[in-house]
């Protein structure tokens, strides 16, 4: 379906795992896109495309505070940040990667970013996949480029 990378990319900016966001494509498509199609099925594809951002977002928001709140079901070394074992000076050379840089934003700001910028989507597309206003889009983009910033320049001060 033309939604499925969508839906991967914001697993991917939230669950920050390339297999969770896979079960995530998986999950929605197989259990409620069917579902949806059931309830409403005078959908657009704009208006289908709309609803499957929110529903992937809430899904990788629940599957991502259950995750918080048990920890040990959390075994994938990948998802812990792989550069823990890179602590040496030829590491902090090198520019951050992009997936580095969003891997400590808040899921919102994420979200946001990988529309905009990844998808390349108009601010009004953000913010209706979103369902907030173009403003709160533009604001959390702004709010995550700024803790972006802040980290960065926190990690070059440390060298």
């Amino acid at each position: 379906m033309r939604f499925s990378p969508m839906a991967f990319s914001i697993g991917l900016s939230i669950l920050k795992t390339r297999e969770d966001a896979e079960d995530l494509v998986q999950d929605l498509f197989a259990h409620k896109v069917p579902a949806l199609l059931r309830e409403r099925p005078d959908l657009t594809p704009e208006e289908l495309g709309r609803v499957l951002a929110v529903t992937a977002r809430n899904l990788c928001i629940d599957r991502y505070r259950r995750r918080r709140r048990f920890p040990e079901t959390e075994l994938d070394p990948e998802s812990h940040g792989a550069d823990s074992g890179q602590g040496g000076p030829q590491a902090e050379e090198d520019p951050p990667d992009p997936e580095t840089l969003f891997t400590d934003l808040k899921p919102k700001y994420r979200e946001v970013l990988t529309l905009k910028y990844l998808w390349e989507l108009t601010w009004e597309e953000v913010a209706a996949r979103l369902g907030i206003s173009q403003a709160g889009a533009r604001k959390r983009a702004h709010s995550a480029r700024k803790d972006i910033l802040a980290k960065h320049s926190d990690r070059k001060a440390g060298k």
